[in-house]
């Protein structure tokens, strides 16, 4: 099953995909980009970021957290970042619903996940295209002057959608594309990393002396480490001269489910 947003953590091409424009350093947590289910795991995780100025003085920023899924693909995530705040994500696709939990003061806020926003999506089309061609028996032209309009629509959200990709900035999706040029992937050797086979790659993005008024060529790294078995992002590494580096890592990895108060929202809390 496909699309379960997880949280924030780890990001390895923002910088390439925003255009050359400078960026703060910045991670991200991975998004799982589909449903596992049949392999239950918790970890701890440690995301990391690393920026050193021009002095040699450094600024480091370390979050901490926990990730637990279930069986039935249910994720659980609970992160503790370098300013004090902590936050809990839960997914759920066997409900198709997800929650992110404030646990200072116990509201949590419950959303459809993409597939339950999906199946909702799919519905409203069948009813719009039933309701379309119930028109189309009765009058005909103006069924048909509707569907023009709603092609019309659907192409100008398409064109939002690619400036959207590109930055919305001019010249973003031609420099994108350049970056796209200068984008060297290759495959790692597998390794293991906390008792789990794991299977990398490294891509390399280099930004041309004198694109951005450099005067020698800017070298981005990024290594990504995924388990083929649990199916997760196990460890990344991002080096950017401009923002420094930035990691991500599961540690103490369990090849179990946690337990089921592991997977619940305490009956205090307040869902929104």
């Amino acid at each position: 099953m496909a699309g379960a947003a997880l949280v924030a953590a780890a990001g390895t091409h923002a910088q390439e995909m925003k255009g050359y424009a400078f960026q703060a350093l910045e991670v991200r947590m991975p998004f799982e980009a589909k449903i596992v289910t049949g392999a239950p795991y918790s970890a701890d995780i440690t995301i990391e970021q690393m920026q050193t100025l021009a002095d040699g003085n450094r600024i480091v920023h370390r979050t901490t957290g926990r990730v637990y899924r279930d069986g039935q693909g249910r994720v659980r995530r609970e992160e503790d970042n370098w300013e004090g705040h902590s936050g809990i994500s839960i997914v759920d696709p066997v409900a198709n619903v997800g929650y992110s939990l404030d646990p200072s003061s116990h509201i949590a806020w419950k959303t459809l996940t993409p597939e339950g926003a999906e199946l909702k999506q799919k519905l409203e089309n069948a009813a719009r295209e039933l309701e379309a061609k119930a028109r189309a028996r009765e009058g005909g032209a103006g069924a048909n002057a509707g569907d023009v309009e709603t092609r019309r629509k659907e192409e100008m959200e398409r064109a939002r959608m690619e400036r959207a990709r590109a930055g919305g900035v001019p010249g973003a999706l031609e420099r994108r594309e350049a970056l796209d040029r200068n984008r060297k992937e290759e495959k790692l050797p597998p390794q293991t990393i906390e008792g789990v086979r794991a299977e990398g790659i490294r891509v390399t993005t280099t930004i041309a002396a004198g694109a951005i008024g450099n005067d020698l060529p800017i070298v981005i790294v990024s290594e990504e480490w995924r388990s083929p078995d649990l199916q997760v992002l196990l460890m990344t590494r991002h080096t950017d001269p401009r923002t420094g580096e930035s990691s991500y890592k599961l540690t103490g990895i369990v090849r179990a489910a946690a337990s089921g108060a592991r997977k619940r929202g305490r009956e205090n809390d307040v869902i929104d």
